[in-house]
């Protein structure tokens, strides 16, 4: 969908047709939005949009006007107008949204950008606090982060006000002195916490050195191996250790069972239920990319900042397999934490098996979600309502760019959508997979298709590890790995 083509056909409906039209099309009306530039000719469809949408909104009812679907469309041209830094368009939506944490962020929004002089920045301070203040809480639901973030691009909107008009260096500092003040915040609580929560805007993309270990279990990783894949194997009628594992051998299920991690997961085997074929797939492969994962988010200070600050972790999951990836997060995040570990999960496979497979991995005693545990197929699917209250995105793509199937370009549309669709929130992306030019050729397609980022960290480790815990013996593997953070 194209606003060009939106247009024409939008200013023809009733209000009864709007409301069926954002029924029927939502997900492409996000998608629109997501991907809508500030370009002065697209601002003039949106107001397009936006005054059929007013012209309508006068003689609809109570009914229609507080609408799911008209309440979305005034939502979404107010974040819009806002990220396009035009006031008459945020203007025209606030009193047309109904009461609501996303309203009154709105109304802080416009507060400060019709100061009429650069020190109201000082003076009316207070006043902007109490606005945002009003945006912490929606009946039961908090948005500490969402406004955390609103008063960060505050402060340096207002920094950069003050600079510009060439005033002198000691306003600047009274303003930073007021904005730094123990007063202020004790007045303003979202100011304190603010104030104990900029590590989240300051945050280390250096790389940590490689320390040389072994990795292995603990405790944790090996009680959920036990219990999740050797045990339910070991037990089994089929299984004679050693020599038949659920009735194959261990070359079979390499070469025919699992195909090294490339057949149809979903397909019919023999007396092979599907989550037989999740548990082989696992006993081949999940200790070796889980320590490959754990090596990765060690890599990098970054992960545990995150996760400590407010708001939740969005834990996106391409070809996600049985969950490993998200598992050495649970381990590494544990590791330092000793508490359970929040976050949501989103986990993206083609294959309903390994979908159910991730499921049945993440239902641990460690993992608990915040708000949201989703399992899709496609990426493409995701409503990206769910990543609300994110305070970072953590796009993960662990051996998947050696699937037969992929279509890294198509990848790279659908993973800039979820980067645009939270333009405000740090968003990474986590990859690795085998060593090899030939094995990547589709990896380094889909970067140059990614558009803008900067890389944290890539190299091609050997990452020792032991499949239990006190082993004198270790097994060595080469993966290519890099971070990105997606601009």
């Amino acid at each position: 969908m194209r606003i060009g083509d939106l247009v024409p056909r939008f200013i023809l409906l009733s209000m009864d047709e709007i409301i069926d039209f954002v029924t029927a099309n939502r997900r492409q009306l996000q998608i629109l939005f997501i991907q809508a530039t500030s370009d002065e000719p697209e601002v003039g469809q949106f107001r397009t949009i936006l005054k059929h949408l007013s012209q309508k909104n006068v003689t609809a009812d109570e009914v229609q006007r507080s609408s799911p679907q008209i309440q979305f469309l005034y939502g979404q041209l107010g974040l819009y107008f806002k990220r396009s830094n035009n006031r008459s368009g945020v203007s025209n939506c606030i009193n047309k949204v109904n009461p609501s944490v996303l309203r009154n962020r709105l109304e802080a929004w416009m507060h400060y950008r019709l100061y009429n002089h650069y020190r109201d920045h000082i003076s009316s301070l207070p006043k902007y606090l109490e606005k945002i203040s009003a945006a912490l809480n929606d009946e039961d639901e908090s948005y500490e982060n969402e406004v955390v973030r609103d008063i960060h691009t505050y402060f340096g909107y207002a920094s950069q006000a003050l600079s510009a008009n060439n005033v002198k260096t000691g306003e600047l500092d009274e303003f930073v002195q007021l904005f730094n003040s123990n007063s202020l915040a004790d007045e303003f609580p979202i100011l304190r916490f603010y104030q104990d929560n900029l590590e989240q805007f300051e945050i280390d993309l250096e790389h940590n050195p490689h320390v040389e270990k072994i990795f292995e279990p603990t405790l944790w990783s090996e009680r959920l191996f036990q219990e999740k894949i050797l045990v339910p194997i070991k037990t089994d009628p089929r299984t004679y250790w050693s020599r038949l594992l659920l009735g194959y051998s261990f070359d079979e299920i390499k070469s025919n069972i699992i195909n090294f991690g490339q057949t149809d997961f979903d397909k019919a085997v023999d007396d092979l239920s599907h989550l037989d074929m999740v548990r082989l797939y696992a006993y081949c492969n999940m200790r070796m990319h889980f320590f490959a994962a754990k090596h990765l988010f060690e890599r990098a200070d970054l992960f545990l900042t995150l996760y400590q600050s407010p708001g939740t972790v969005k834990f996106i999951d391409i070809g996600c397999g049985p969950a490993t990836s998200a598992l050495a997060f649970i381990d590494h995040v544990h590791q330092y934490t000793n508490e359970k570990v929040e976050f949501d999960y989103i986990g993206i496979d083609y294959y309903n098996s390994m979908r159910s497979g991730a499921k049945y991995f993440m239902n641990n005693d460690l993992f608990v979600h915040k708000q949201h545990a989703i399992y899709l197929k496609e990426l493409k699917e995701m409503d990206f309502e769910v990543l609300e209250k994110a305070n970072s995105i953590l796009i993960n793509a662990s051996y998947l760019f050696a699937s037969e199937n992929l279509e890294p370009l198509t990848l790279a549309a659908e993973v800039m959508n979820v980067r645009k669709s939270q333009p405000e929130c740090p968003c990474f992306f986590i990859f690795q997979n085998a060593i090899g030019s030939s094995r990547n050729i589709k990896y380094e397609e889909f970067k140059k298709a990614i558009g803008l980022y900067k890389p944290i960290y890539s190299s091609k480790p050997q990452i020792p590890y032991s499949n239990s815990r006190s082993s004198f013996t270790s097994t060595n593997q080469q993966v290519f790995q890099e971070i990105l953070k997606l601009e």
